[in-house]
């Protein structure tokens, strides 16, 4: 065992890895002894460094193997800790004992380790304040999960963590903190939270006395007030007004301070505001109190020492102002994180307090300033936004001609942002103001910073998103004028974003570039082809390669086709040079072929050969993936990585390589959807890559790819065997490819988004291969895998609402549930899509198994469900009433109830969806629906003669009532049929609901040519009105 321990702490990497293979195989055979050696290593070890090892070692194995040991060895293993906890005296090691100790902890969970608790709390009575300080610290790591056990010394909780915040030591205190807040995580309602509230002031304190002199440990409180936050915002609800005083005033705007401590101090109030908005709104002053000091900060934060020549030459692309880090960057990141989590109605108000004065400020900081608290809230006050543009313009248009050069960048950036946050509305209404400013803004013989023409260029696209190809036509010569002369420029940043203008120009005005096409074309082939080689070139060529890409794409390919063929030739010369599979190049690359494959079609077929070798390489790479020791791990190894903490490791993953191998996951799809048959012959090679890629959990792009994936192989499948007339088995065979594949990804798949994709997909492969596709089993597997998905639906949606008090139940949601929510009823529309499609394709195949799902959807129609699953609900059985047929009548009983309850509902959506389906229940219900007649009628009409039924919110459901009426006249027997008719003519035609005016319109002449009696009216009465219909068509 000691040469064991020592080999696998060798410098050596041979030795090393021989030692945790036999490791690993020690550990897999005996359990018990591996973990028993371990204990003895941190009791008795001969050195720091073995002990340190074997803790390291236990936590990891103690996790995975806790259930394989035996009674006895647990019980032993439990009491030697527990002795070498009392026993060690080396701080830094202790906490390496307590990591072990929350470990087993939370694999021997439901007072499993009696003693554990009881020890604990001695611990945290110790007279050592290093004791005492670790007491706390395990306290933090074992009451998260203790469960039933917690409760059982929940009075001697409060007056410990009473003791621990005024302890002198601010490191007992910060330990404290954290117990507290692992406790508040344990707590499932508010009523076991409450009495830790009485806490408040001490905790506030506590953060207060160490801001006076241990920065480190304020910072830490710092940390564990907002994890409290992010677990339970309320709890802070009782002295939110003192809390946030001295958050602001005396941390965040005391510059005595570090800086990470002021910033720590803001996050926390940012963070409050994102997960309990109500808080903050119903707090008097304090949006606006919080805006203030973002505003400082930002201010605070610019940088006034700045090389303004070097600055305006801007040679280097990574010269970006040191300013972007620290305050300023905070300042920003607040303004529109508050934006979002408030929405405009509030923070327009704030921000717009302070705004105009700045703006009107002679020190250009302030000026600065308000552009970026402008362009930062815009997205989150959009709506509120909109209706000030006028006011909002006119602000920011006189500083693009200001004094101060930095003034006049940060205006434009401001015009960009706006651009995308306010579109189109931004884009119609002054199109006139902005479009010129910007053309005149990128003149380098008018303008004298370079980086001012650039970044005009760079804001034009941000225009372009949301104009119109008539909007953006007039300004054309103009514009490409002033692009071309940047690309002219002996200057690197302005020739890349003229070239990527130039694209977003093209793609926004499409056949209307033309007339500009060989202005541009010739040089960007010739730029690609002088370039080739050059490795400072790069990022230019794969921008070029772009720019071709897209102007194909606008033009169209009669235009583009023997351009696209000299710039595939230059793309192969590319690829000879066999780029490293995380060279930027090849997304570029890739992304053009799949372009030019959009525009070319069929005729891209013969360039697979030497485009797919490639792809599939990068569709192969390897995650890199790391995991490291928190403590040992350097840094300077881990550029390019994206860093996760787990506990005390650090997980690393280098995220260019992913990027890659997403980018040509989706040029895989893109290739599949374009040529469809004419990819056949490589659907083997591509679904042997792709199909494990379903459960490749690094990166969410990748599996999105995938499950794309399959139904376009489906539907590859299904255009060769139509086009060369082969053998049906062709597209049964991949179907049963993808078919179960999507299923077992679905079971498994952890993102609801994805979730709703897979679904998608399903219903996709089954729609492309049409009737009966799948046989029985396989419904059923169906079935039961969106059971499934609907009950962990339900699981999600009750932790998400968790237990609300009776004061919260009226504010208002929160960013993470309303966008859950969102997730939540996306998923379950696709599930209902894919129950349509499985209805739709196997006649009454499918009706057993929809009696497993039914129940879900007809108890989200309840009063106690969200209206979000009460639409969704109402949607289900309208679509099975639909698509049923005759087989509809036996649904009738149970549908009808429902539809004429919600049929007056406030909920203009589930009232639309509710008068539908009455009306495809009298279509399909056949005598089953009798019963009802008389009231679906009665309730219809109502709808329909009720004030304001023709308004604008009202008169879509209005419309599916009148249809409904149609319906029932025509497929039911009514007792007055001549009032039903008279009034459904009277209301036609249809005018807010298009789809059913066309439905109408046409049973309507459907009605007439078959000389119905009642629609023509006695003696023809009605055929002037009818007339009058059709004319208004």
């Amino acid at each position: 065992w000691k040469d064991l321990m020592k080999s696998l702490m060798s410098s050596e990497n041979e030795i090393r890895k021989e030692a945790e293979k036999k490791y690993e195989e020690i550990k897999t055979e005996m359990p018990d002894a591996t973990c028993t050696a371990l204990i003895q290593e941190i009791a008795q070890g001969e050195s720091e460094e073995s002990k340190t090892m074997a803790a390291v070692l236990a936590r990891s194995t103690l996790s995975e193997v806790w259930e394989k040991l035996s009674t006895s060895t647990k019980e032993d293993l439990q009491s030697r800790l527990l002795d070498a906890l009392k026993a060690e005296s080396s701080a830094p090691f202790l906490r390496k004992v307590a990591n072990v100790v929350g470990a087993i902890s939370f694999a021997a969970n439901d007072g499993k380790w009696p003693q554990l608790l009881p020890t604990l709390y001695e611990m945290c009575k110790h007279e050592d304040s290093n004791k005492k300080e670790l007491g706390f610290y395990m306290l933090s790591l074992v009451l998260g999960h203790a469960g039933s056990d917690l409760m059982k010394f929940d009075e001697e909780l409060h007056p410990l963590f009473e003791n621990a915040l005024q302890d002198r030591s601010c490191g007992v205190q910060v330990s404290g903190l954290k117990a507290i807040s692992s406790f508040l995580s344990s707590c499932s309602t508010n009523k076991q939270m409450k009495p830790a509230q009485a806490l408040l002031s001490r905790m506030l304190a506590a953060i207060g006395s160490a801001v006076q002199g241990d920065e480190y440990n304020a910072r830490a409180g710092l940390d564990v007030l907002i994890e409290i936050v992010q677990v339970n915002p309320r709890f802070f609800k009782p002295q939110l007004k003192e809390i946030s005083s001295a958050m602001l005033q005396h941390i965040t705007m005391n510059r005595n301070l570090e800086p990470a401590t002021r910033r720590l101090a803001l996050e926390f109030l940012v963070e409050l505001a994102e997960k309990a908005p109500a808080m903050i709104k119903s707090s008097e002053n304090l949006l606006k109190d919080i805006v203030a000091v973002s505003l400082v900060l930002i201010v605070e934060g610019l940088d006034t020492k700045i090389d303004l020549e070097r600055w305006n030459r801007w040679e280097d692309e990574d010269d970006v102002d040191e300013e972007l880090q620290g305050f300023f960057e905070q300042g920003l990141e607040a303004l529109d994180r508050l934006a979002v989590a408030i929405g405009g109605a509030k923070m327009l108000p704030a921000a717009f307090s302070f705004i105009p004065d700045f703006i009107a400020d002679k020190d250009w900081r302030y000026r600065m300033c308000a552009l970026y608290c402008i362009s930062q809230i815009g997205e989150g006050s959009y709506k509120v936004m909109k209706k000030h543009l006028a006011g909002v313009v006119g602000l920011i248009t006189p500083l693009l001609r200001d004094d101060f050069v930095r003034v006049r960048w940060v205006a434009i950036n401001c015009i960009g942002q706006l651009s995308t946050d306010l579109g189109p509305a931004i884009q119609k209404q002054f199109h006139d103001t902005i479009l010129p400013a910007l053309i005149s803004a990128m003149d380098t013989t008018q303008e004298p910073s370079m980086r001012v023409s650039v970044h005009a260029a760079a804001a034009t696209i941000n225009f372009c998103e949301h104009a119109s190809e008539e909007l953006l036509t007039p300004y054309l010569p103009h514009l490409l004028q002033r692009l071309a002369h940047l690309l002219q420029q002996p200057h690197k940043q302005a020739n890349e974003q003229a070239i990527t203008t130039v694209a977003a120009i093209a793609i926004a005005v499409g056949e209307h570039f033309i007339p500009y096409y060989q202005e541009f074309m010739p040089f960007l082939k010739s730029l690609l082809a002088k370039s080739a080689g050059d490795a400072s070139m790069a990022k230019i060529r794969g921008k070029a390669m772009e720019c071709i890409s897209l102007i194909g794409v606008a033009v169209g390919a009669e235009k583009f086709r023997e351009d696209a063929k000299e710039t595939m030739q230059l793309i192969f010369s590319m690829q000879e040079q066999e780029l490293p599979p995380d060279d930027p190049q090849l997304s570029y690359l890739h992304q053009a072929c799949g372009r030019i494959c959009r525009v070319l079609k069929s005729e891209f077929v013969p360039y697979l050969p030497a485009i797919l070798p490639s792809l599939l390489r990068s569709v192969a790479i390897k995650p890199d993936v790391r995991v490291e020791d928190g403590d040992t791990a350097d840094n300077d190894d881990m550029e390019g990585m994206e860093v996760v903490q787990v506990g005390d490791s650090l997980i690393s993953i280098k995220t260019s390589a992913l990027e890659e191998k997403a980018n040509a996951c989706q040029m895989l799809v893109t290739y599949l959807e374009q040529l469809e048959d004419g990819f056949f012959p490589y659907l083997e090679q591509v679904g042997r890559e792709m199909k494990p890629l379903l459960t490749f959990w690094y990166h969410d792009d990748v599996r999105s790819s995938a499950i794309q994936s399959m139904p376009a192989m489906v539907q590859a499948a299904v255009s060769y065997q139509e086009k060369q007339q082969a053998d049906r088995s062709i597209v049964t065979q991949v179907l049963g490819f993808a078919f179960p594949a999507l299923l077992q990804s679905l079971l498994v798949e952890p993102e609801v988004p994805l979730q709703a994709q897979t679904c998608r997909a399903i219903a996709q492969c089954v729609k492309s291969c049409g009737r009966n596709c799948l046989y029985a089993d396989q419904l059923a597997e169906v079935a039961k895998a969106l059971k499934q998905l609907l009950e962990d639906s339900n699981e999600r949606m009750e932790t998400l609402q968790g237990d609300k008090s009776e004061d919260e139940e009226d504010e208002d949601e929160d960013q993470e549930e309303r966008e859950a929510i969102a997730a939540e009823t996306e998923m379950i529309d696709e599930v209902i899509y894919l129950v349509g499609k499985l209805i739709e394709t196997h006649d009454n195949g499918f009706f057993p198994y929809l009696e497993e799902l039914l129940p879900w959807f007809l108890d989200k129609l309840g009063d106690h469900s969200h209206i979000a699953f009460k639409r969704l609900g109402m949607a289900m059985i309208d679509d099975v009433a639909e698509l049923a047929g005759s087989f509809a009548e036996r649904y009738v009983a149970t549908f009808m109830p429902l539809m004429l309850r919600h049929a007056s509902s406030l909920d203009d959506e589930l009232r639309q969806a509710a008068l539908y389906g009455i009306g495809v229940c009298a279509l399909n219900g056949g005598p089953s629906f009798s019963p009802y007649t008389a009231k679906a009628v009665m309730t219809l009409l109502h709808v329909a003669r009720e004030e304001g039924a023709r308004s604008k919110d009202k008169e879509s459901a209005t419309d599916n009532a009148v249809a409904s009426l149609g319906k029932i006249g025509q497929h039911q027997y009514v007792e007055n049929p001549e009032e039903l008719w008279s009034f459904w003519l009277s209301y036609l035609p249809l005018e807010g609901d298009v789809a059913e005016s066309l439905l109408v319109n046409k049973q309507l002449c459907q009605l007439v040519l078959s000389n119905h009696a009642w629609v023509l009216g006695r003696d023809h009465s009605n055929l002037g009105r009818i007339v009058l219909i059709f004319s208004k068509v």
